[in-house]
């Protein structure tokens, strides 16, 4: 009977060491699997982050290159209405010259569109009314105040021709207000020229 016991002795120990065994094994491999599990988690993350990083510089890069573009438009919007205003400022200003210059005798007898010469006066407060949108404060404040002026001497000079047909002669000093906005003419050129060249874009 001894050795039936030892038998069943000997066959529970080895099935004990192998199911031990067996669980040894198995912890092992759970541990090296939760360390690998680790490893690709925070391999995973450092490639995340990278990820994350690199996409947030390429959409800074966009948004700086979005906006640098944003502003050069913007820039020549501006240069653009400020070169049409004062050429259309120019084209006024010679009609007017020309008015201002005649005698009386070249006054009557000269040929003078006055719906043409008011739409130059037109043009020009078109140009000024989109540089209310791009131009700076001070140019517009300045062309503003030189499209007072321009008015008045556009109504002056109307006049004038026609008292001029009707043979009469008026005392409308155009030379001063033309020699006021040529100041004014200057003084917005020049803030116009700073504004754009203050502009780093």
């Amino acid at each position: 009977m001894a050795d039936w016991i030892a038998a069943v002795v000997s066959g529970s120990l080895a099935l004990l060491g192998a199911i031990g065994g067996q669980q040894l094994a198995s912890r092992r491999d759970d541990k090296r699997w939760v360390r690998e599990r680790d490893r690709e988690d925070a391999r995973y993350e450092r490639e995340r982050e990278r990820e994350d990083l690199r996409f947030e510089r390429e959409q800074q890069k966009f948004r700086e290159q979005r906006d640098h573009d944003a502003r050069t438009v913007w820039r020549a919007e501006r240069v653009s209405a400020y070169a049409d205003f004062f050429a259309a400022y120019e084209v006024w200003s010679n009609a007017v010259r020309h008015l201002a210059s005649a005698s009386l005798g070249e006054l009557k007898t000269m040929a003078f569109d006055e719906e043409a010469f008011a739409s130059q006066y037109s043009v020009c407060a078109r140009a000024a009314e989109a540089l209310e949108l791009t131009g700076s404060s001070e140019v517009t404040e300045k062309v503003n105040a030189m499209l007072s002026k321009m008015f008045r001497a556009t109504r002056l000079a109307v006049q004038a021709k026609r008292f001029a047909e009707r043979g009469s002669e008026m005392n409308w000093r155009i030379k001063d207000d033309l020699t006021e906005l040529a100041g004014l003419r200057d003084a917005a050129k020049s803030a116009a020229r700073a504004d754009v060249l203050s502009d780093p874009y």
